[in-house]
């Protein structure tokens, strides 16, 4: 019996990070779907609706990148 590939919901403000997360999780093997914040604010995309229709196996919300700092540390 082949086993199904876990389904990971992504939501994020930024189009970037979707896609970046996206690819990396697909990557990985895993299915990701992707959605805008802002279509959820807007009442664009309906949330439930959207998890309904998808059925993750986990949703990650408005996850941000690692970032590498540059500048003088603030310690």
């Amino acid at each position: 019996m082949e086993e199904k590939s876990r389904i990971v919901a992504i939501f994020n403000t930024s189009p970037e990070v979707l896609e970046l997360v996206r690819d990396s999780l697909q990557q990985a093997g895993y299915q990701a779907v992707i959605a805008h914040i802002d279509d959820l604010k807007r009442g664009r995309l309906d949330m439930i609706q959207f998890v309904e229709e998808h059925k993750p196996d986990v949703i990650v919300y408005d996850v941000a990148p690692p970032t590498t700092r540059t500048g003088p540390s603030c310690a």
